[in-house]
């Protein structure tokens, strides 16, 4: 999917190809993620559908472009979305499935669900699962993410097979590619694997 995620000076669109992977996303104006979040709702790719984790303001902010997308709080969501995993993994598709979105503005307020132990679980698979069936997660935080698979852990021990390799966690570019908005306005931006963020804009 091509995704827009900035404006230069000169107003020319900077984009990125996001291709079967989740989208870690770091932000310090909330602008920043309900500009990325509008620009991927008007995707020109109808097949695509949209589910919303987001607050009020930016649920408001953003009716005008994800009419057709699903919004409900994050445990409703959690369960919606993992049971599409689970009938995906089940089922033989003869063509390939439509791609799903999963658009979170602060992927911690479902961290802090997963002090119950389904939805650690759920989340995990989601996070470890869910691209191979096309399923992506674009999560959003106003906090460091690598803390993100700690806080998973400390909630549910059981998942440390699962989060961390050889003693260690699993870095998030393992799991997807990531992007951070700074302060100064600048944008930077490593695909899933790659060593190096590059400067975008």
């Amino acid at each position: 999917m091509k995704i827009v995620i900035g404006r230069r000076s000169n107003g020319n669109a900077v984009t990125i190809h996001l291709e079967g992977t989740h989208l870690f996303v770091s932000y310090t104006e909330e602008h920043q993620i309900g500009g990325l979040f509008a620009d991927m709702a008007k995707s020109p790719d109808h097949s695509v559908q949209l589910f919303l984790s987001a607050s009020e303001a930016l649920k408001m902010q953003l009716s005008r472009y994800c009419k057709n997308a699903i919004t409900e709080n994050e445990a409703v969501l959690i369960e919606m979305i993992h049971r599409k995993l689970i009938t995906r993994q089940k089922r033989e598709y003869p063509n390939t499935p439509s791609a799903i979105f999963v658009l979170i503005e602060d992927i911690w307020s479902w961290v802090r669900l997963t002090n119950k132990k389904k939805y650690s679980q759920r989340l995990a698979r989601l996070l470890t699962m869910a691209p191979a069936y096309k399923i992506f997660l674009v999560c959003g935080s106003m906090l460091p993410l690598r803390n993100l698979l700690a806080g998973l852990i400390a909630n549910n021990p059981k998942l440390k097979n699962k989060l961390i390799t050889d003693d260690s966690f699993r870095p998030l570019g393992t799991l997807g590619a990531e992007l951070v908005y700074t302060t100064e306005g600048f944008a930077f931006y490593k695909p899933k694997g790659a060593a190096e963020f590059e400067r975008m804009y």
